[in-house]
């Protein structure tokens, strides 16, 4: 578009209350699609589902709790829940990351639609930390522990030193609507493998609970 004709529109977009300056030259997000943004949000049954999940997920592990769906071939963090510990792990809602990338996104290509896993494959993995799966055979193994045991703990959780355990939110035919995940350094997980072991099985009844709010 021209210059006078993009001008034009983001006159209008913030007279309309659908932008709002920012620094400088640029524009950011306004108050009216903040507001829609939000009454769609209390109205997304997925996300009411998922609200106590996350809180209680917080509460009991002291860590990071992370709700996401599949966009394509990446997974978008929907919502989240603070971790008590600290420091906390930076997670922006839509934050969008692919799907190869933590036990968030490969819960959520592990019961992805026929084919999908193929297409990420072909479509490249490029590691983010030394932790990230790093071909299509690591990623189908992983896919398969998914599987077995409806849970998967990972070392990548896109920053380095952090640690991720995930489980699906499957829907009627099976396929994954949304992923729960709990996320935390790294080092207040290992070595003690108790703390492991229950905090997989929090995180898997918590999918679990959201499945069943949603059938």
């Amino acid at each position: 578009m021209s210059t006078s004709k993009t001008h034009r529109l983001l006159v209008t977009l913030e007279a309309n209350g659908y932008l709002a300056r920012g620094r400088g030259k640029t524009y950011v997000l306004g108050p009216k699609v903040l507001f829609l943004g939000h009454r769609s949000a209390r109205g997304q049954p997925l996300l009411r589902a998922a609200a106590p999940v996350l809180e209680r997920l917080a509460e009991l592990s002291g860590e990071t709790a992370l709700l996401a769906i599949r966009f394509g071939l990446e997974r978008l963090i929907v919502d989240s829940r603070d971790a008590r510990f600290g420091p906390q792990a930076a997670w922006p809602h839509d934050a969008r990351l692919p799907l190869y990338s933590g036990a968030l996104g490969i819960c959520l290509l592990a019961y992805a639609p026929n084919g999908l896993v193929d297409e990420v494959v072909a479509a490249g993995i490029s590691p983010f930390t030394p932790s990230t799966i790093a071909d299509g055979d690591a990623l189908r193994d992983a896919i398969e522990t998914v599987r077995r045991d409806g849970v998967l703990v990972s070392k990548d959780s896109f920053q380095e030193g952090m640690y991720s355990i995930a489980s699906p939110v499957l829907g009627g035919r099976r396929e994954a609507v949304a992923a729960v995940a709990v996320v935390g350094e790294r080092a207040r997980l290992y070595p003690e493998r108790e703390r492991e072991r229950e905090l997989r099985e929090l995180v898997r009844q918590g999918a679990s609970d959201v499945a069943r709010v949603l059938a």
